[in-house]
């Protein structure tokens, strides 16, 4: 009996046909990887937006792969939803950091949606995976109280890591001469 064949069919919980359809997003994910990382270079060098990934995550169906399947979604759910970025985060950081942030505004109402049964965000949910909409949040006070709080210093000094153009880079590396 495979793995799949286990899993429970109660309400909520994945069945074979949406364990199925969920992990596909991973495999989308890898077949993009190529085309993601032939134009990381041009992006981090001119400094430009990831859009033109945008329209490949789009046609390729991974908008909507944390929507439930029964709104027009792929169905996945944390663990395949990781995976799919993590695959593109190795292709294209700057993609998957945008994408993360898509993603998790999309996480955020399907979770409302399954565990406090609000019907009212059905229809954003089917919108996200019928028009491939990209959600976008403005920051964490969207939905809570943000405690944090910006104060201007002056001379302040990373230690360890520091943030290089194309990338981290240990700050041992930059006194040894290290490349990054």
């Amino acid at each position: 009996m495979s793995l799949h064949a286990t899993l429970s069919t109660s309400a909520g919980s994945p069945t074979v046909d949406t364990v199925n359809e969920a992990s596909d997003v991973v495999a989308i994910a890898q077949g993009l990887a190529p085309k993601l990382a032939a134009r990381t270079a041009e992006f981090d060098e001119n400094d430009r937006f990831v859009a033109e990934n945008y329209v490949l995550l789009k046609e390729a169906g991974l908008v909507e792969a944390g929507v439930p399947r029964e709104l027009g979604g792929k169905g996945a759910g944390i663990p395949e939803l990781a995976n799919m970025l993590r695959m593109l985060a190795q292709a294209c950081g700057s993609t998957a950091l945008a994408f993360s942030m898509h993603t998790h505004q999309v996480a955020i109402p399907v979770w409302r949606w399954r565990h406090q049964k609000i019907a009212a965000i059905e229809p954003l949910l089917r919108r996200v995976a019928a028009e491939r909409l990209i959600l976008l949040s403005s920051g964490g006070s969207d939905w809570i109280g943000g405690s944090g709080r910006a104060t201007k210093v002056e001379n302040i000094r990373a230690q360890g890591l520091h943030l290089r153009r194309r990338g981290w880079r240990s700050a041992d590396d930059r006194c040894r001469g290290g490349r990054n």
